[in-house]
């Protein structure tokens, strides 16, 4: 009898889970490189740049033990978040699983976040220090940039030449998403007139361009209550001219973020801004998302450099 009550009295007071809990995700293996946070469980690898994490944050478990949780994976429909495994709840969860010294890890953490994006820094500054006092609008190019020119309508955006650049074709407002291309290089996108540069630490440059009269507005973007919810208003400028262009600025900002891996919203661990800049020089209109770490000055720059770039030439 005490044999058959044992692993019924452990199951009640849950050990058997915890031991189970413990012994799954004490088997994975964490890291951290240079570049990225790692999750290897046997041949899967999860890996996170610094921007793509939610702040870390610790839930202390059993025994002096605890999670670092920096993301959460959206449940499928039939995965009710009532589930009291505690194994199967905590699989939802994205982090370091399992520590005896998970603090000190949140910490440690913490301070790579704050050094990839020093680091990120540090490598534009040389860029930066060779774009001073240059003048993009003499339409030359900047050393250290390449110039990508869009064929039919003149535009042209300089940007760091070792930066990737991919574009595609996107039809005119009003139509839907199934009329665009995939993302592809410059070379192999025919008649492209959407563009993107990515930069390290969350920085990133949309821009699309079509010939139509001025279709976005100023109040709509910065004053309107459905742009409000897009994030706090941080800065706006309805009268705006860049190059012979005119047209308006607005950012905005949110500490609430959604995770590029995961798929959900939380308290990002970089803050990115973004800034919409509209520009119309009386046959084309331009609209700019712009975004960049909020706390790097220099990545800032550079971003805002790109963009105050961009120009229909003559």
């Amino acid at each position: 009898m005490a044999v058959v009550l044992l692993p019924i009295a452990l199951r009640v007071f849950k050990v058997d889970r915890w031991s189970r809990y413990r012994r799954h995700f004490e088997n994975l293996t964490y890291g951290v490189t240079d570049r990225r946070v790692l999750i290897i469980e046997k041949d899967s690898v999860l890996a996170f740049a610094g921007d793509e994490l939610d702040r870390p944050r610790v839930e202390e478990r059993a025994g002096g033990y605890g999670d670092v949780l920096f993301g959460r994976i959206r449940g499928s429909s039939g995965d009710s978040s009532g589930n009291k495994d505690p194994v199967a709840r905590a699989r939802r969860s994205v982090g370091f699983k399992a520590l005896p010294n998970a603090d000190e890890v949140r910490v440690r953490l913490e301070q790579w976040i704050s050094g990839e994006l020093e680091e990120s820094a540090n490598a534009v500054s040389d860029f930066l220090e060779a774009q001073h006092d240059t003048a993009p609008s003499a339409f030359a190019t900047p050393e250290g940039m390449a110039t990508l020119r869009h064929s039919s309508t003149g535009m042209k955006i300089d940007y760091p030449d070792e930066r990737a650049v991919q574009v595609r074709k996107k039809k005119p407002f009003g139509k839907t998403f199934l009329d665009q291309e995939k993302w592809g290089t410059p070379g192999d996108v025919a008649d492209w007139n959407m563009l993107r540069i990515e930069g390290p630490s969350g920085c990133s440059i949309d821009a699309e361009i079509f010939e139509t009269p001025m279709l976005a507005s100023y109040d709509s973007m910065a004053t309107s209550k459905l742009a409000a919810l897009m994030g706090e208003l941080v800065d706006s400028d309805s009268e705006y001219a860049q190059h012979g262009m005119n047209g308006f600025t607005v950012t905005r900002r949110s500490t609430l973020q959604s995770n590029a891996s995961t798929g959900t919203v939380g308290a990002a661990s970089v803050v990115t801004p973004f800034r919409y800049t509209v520009l119309h020089d009386g046959r084309y209109q331009v609209m700019v998302l712009s975004q960049w770490p909020e706390r790097s000055p220099e990545l800032t720059s550079a971003v805002d450099f790109v963009v105050r770039s961009l120009r229909i030439a003559p």
